[in-house]
């Protein structure tokens, strides 16, 4: 029952030995993740031939929670870059967008969102969802994201913009990779809003009424980048003073609370 002697390296015989090693009664080497013990125990054995050795992974635990963070840090500041902050108010409108990742936070999801100033009291609404997790799906979701932009800042319709996206995903996303989205342009006009919506393989928008009825929005095309000559056919929705539109994606739809 002597008492315990803490060194630094045990890669070396020479910090054995001045550590006392003749005289231990066993030996207890914590080390970091990827060591390669065998030279370790070989030296403990050479100088002490039957002192027992056990190899503690405290600090392979350790080196994970490290690089658990890190990875955490790293997911969080490309989630705050592909969902950016929207105005909370737009002529005639009131915005608000929540995002939340699930799992650990570790790896980036393929949910993105975007509302894009066309001009001429016009605006760009994305919300879509790439399949998978991880980096690939990071990198389709900002293409998808920027590509919607720049369609839409052409002037072309709704459906020119979905066409034109579904043709960038197709050529350029990895195999078997898709996106699903809801596309659409906001017009603020003398009675309320004028939409025009895609829905790409997307959970269809909701309008809620003042009095709290629902309407789920008709209409629901193939998914991006599944055919390459789909057509995308938007469907006209009209907002009056009061009502509001929901787009949520799939993760919304199939979370639980708590309690199930």
């Amino acid at each position: 029952a002597g008492l315990p002697v803490l060194y630094g390296d045990a890669s070396h015989p020479v910090v054995l030995e001045a550590a006392g090693i003749e005289r231990a009664r066993a030996v207890l080497v914590t080390v970091p993740a990827f060591t390669d013990v065998r030279g370790i125990v070989a030296n403990v054995q050479r100088l002490r031939p039957q002192l027992p050795v056990a190899i503690s992974l405290a600090g392979a635990t350790a080196w994970r929670v490290v690089l658990f963070a890190i990875a955490a840090c790293l997911g969080a500041a490309l989630v705050s870059g592909l969902a950016p902050a929207l105005p909370e108010t737009l002529p005639g409108m009131r915005v608000a967008a929540r995002y939340v990742a699930a799992g650990d936070g570790v790896e980036v999801g393929g949910d993105f969102y975007d509302l894009v100033d066309c001009g001429d009291r016009r605006w760009l609404l994305v919300v879509g969802d790439v399949c998978g997790r991880g980096p690939g799906a990071a990198a389709l979701n900002a293409q998808a994201r920027f590509s919607a932009r720049a369609l839409a800042r052409t002037g072309s319709d709704v459906g020119r913009v979905a066409a034109g996206l579904n043709r960038n995903v197709v050529a350029d996303a990895e195999e078997d990779r898709f996106c699903t989205a809801v596309i659409g342009t906001l017009v603020r006009d003398e009675t309320g809003v004028s939409a025009e919506l895609v829905a790409a393989g997307h959970p269809a928008p909701v309008v809620v009424r003042p009095n709290g009825n629902l309407a789920e929005c008709d209409g629901n095309d193939a998914a991006l980048g599944v055919l390459a000559d789909a057509t995308f056919a938007p469907t006209p929705v009209h907002l009056a003073p009061g009502d509001g539109l929901v787009v949520v994606t799939d993760g919304v739809l199939a979370a639980r609370s708590p309690g199930g």
